[in-house]
């Protein structure tokens, strides 16, 4: 009998513990990072059309040749030039209501995605590509390469933000805040700062400037973290 109160005594303590630990408080952390971006991704394409695929393909090669000639020299790397996509299609007049369209010619279109490694040399990168023939630019990417380290920064700080407000929430519900118990990492929109450069700004640029903004680039994390509380 001594030996059954013993084991349903250990029992209750068992229990009364488990019944301690089961209350839980899950709270969100963020966290954003400012820094200065460091280098910049062009997007810009050359369209031109011929009388025929050969032809079209021709001048545009012709386009991306002389531009990529004029990057180099200015110090652009080879490896920093690369060909974000390339096609043709036949061009069509549709003038004839009652007739079947013709083919007048061909379009072809190579565009490219050019990493500057130094933003004081934007302006001289993209004058390049616009004197060299390319007709489009469709957007400019700021970013820096510190990026891994600051968003390992970012989530340190969010794990920090997450067990501080879960330290309000025990303390306002009359808990202490233990330990923790489970972090997950939370998917965050990439927080890149975008500008796109507009074909008036090109057409202006020898008389002002492309007037490109550098702005800032943000890193930002997220987590939630579920913590033991008694």
């Amino acid at each position: 009998m001594k030996k059954l109160f013993a084991m349903l005594f250990v029992l209750l303590i068992a229990l009364s513990a488990c019944g301690l630990a089961d209350t839980e408080i899950t709270a969100q952390g963020s966290a954003v990072l400012t820094a200065d971006p460091d280098l910049a991704r062009v997007s810009c394409g050359a369209n031109v059309r011929a009388g025929s695929v050969a032809q079209a393909q021709q001048k545009v090669t012709a386009v991306i040749e002389q531009v990529t000639a004029r990057l180099e020299a200015l110090g652009i790397a080879k490896e920093d030039i690369v060909t974000d996509y390339y096609g043709y299609y036949p061009v069509y007049d549709y003038s004839d209501p009652q007739g079947e369209p013709e083919i007048t010619g061909y379009q072809a279109n190579h565009s490219l995605v050019v990493t500057c490694r130094d933003v004081s040399m934007l302006d001289e990168v993209v004058s390049a590509m616009s004197d060299g023939g390319m007709t489009e630019f469709n957007s400019i990417a700021f970013d820096c390469t510190g990026r891994h380290e600051l968003y390992l920064e970012a989530l340190k700080r969010a794990v920090e933000a997450a067990r501080e407000k879960a330290g309000v929430l025990a303390a306002a519900s009359g808990l202490t805040l233990g330990k923790t118990e489970k972090v997950t990492e939370n998917a965050v929109y990439d927080t890149v700062y975008e500008g796109a450069s507009t074909d008036a700004a090109m057409e202006s640029k020898r008389a002002q400037g492309t007037g490109i903004r550098s702005g800032s680039v943000n890193v930002a994390a997220s987590v939630t973290v579920q913590f033991e509380a008694r």
